[in-house]
């Protein structure tokens, strides 16, 4: 017995060969012209910021979930912050980061004791260090997505994650950051990545007489790399 979904989509195939529907050029204009005269949605004030005033907003949001930042001028100063958190926090300095391009202009040849490992993280990673597609200043969000560039195995099985942000992608309010997103997979060949994961801070759980641990389902320690101030220092 065929199910209600089946029934309509039988009906609509159908109507497509004998011509009873417009034509698929027709019906893709359609709803683009839909989609551009749709009314954004109503963004709150405090979320309405940019260039500085949306790094200081995603600052106070992201240190206020436990998240810590680091300021660099540059790209190529990314290899020498990674090196100061790994020896900061007393640990190896190894690291595996996924093959986005902007990591490969991190200065990694000024830190010749470092291992750097790219590719999907086996679990065994202690860093990770991926590259944020966005950032929301009205929470403290990073925004990344999925793909070679930035393995999502990165984001939640090593202790530590590192996150590169360059100032200009961080977004004011949320509905920002994913129309980038959509606006950005339109101009390379309309694909849009498979999984976006919004992070706000180190996993964090509550489950045990009501307290909070950290680490509990995926990174104990969040730390964000942001890059300059406007976009020309990257």
């Amino acid at each position: 017995m065929s199910s209600a979904r089946d029934i309509i989509l039988q009906r609509i195939g159908k109507a497509i060969e004998e011509g009873r529907a417009p034509p698929r050029s027709e019906r893709e204009s359609g709803a683009e012209a839909r989609l551009v005269a749709k009314e954004r949605t109503v963004v709150p004030k405090g979320a309405n910021v940019s260039g500085e005033e949306a790094i200081a907003l995603f600052t106070q949001k992201a240190q206020s979930v436990q998240t810590t930042i680091q300021h660099v001028a540059a790209i190529s100063n990314v290899a020498e912050a990674v090196s100061q958190y790994l020896t900061a926090k007393n640990l190896p300095q190894a690291i595996r980061r996924g093959s986005d391009p902007l990591l490969d202009r991190a200065g990694w040849e000024a830190q010749p004791l470092m291992e750097v490992t790219i590719g999907p993280s086996d679990g065994f990673d202690r860093v990770g260090l991926s590259v944020a597609v966005s950032a929301v200043a009205e929470t403290g969000t990073l925004i990344l997505s999925s793909g070679p560039d930035n393995p999502t195995t990165l984001n939640f099985l090593p202790d530590h994650h590192l996150v590169v942000l360059p100032a200009d992608r961080i977004e004011g309010p949320l509905e920002q950051s994913l129309r980038g997103i959509v606006d950005h997979s339109s101009s390379n060949g309309g694909l849009l990545p498979r999984i976006v994961n919004l992070i706000t801070g180190p996993s964090r759980s509550g489950d045990v007489e009501q307290q909070i641990v950290l680490g509990a389902h995926g990174p104990r320690a969040v730390h964000v790399i942001l890059i300059g101030d406007h976009p020309t220092a990257v």
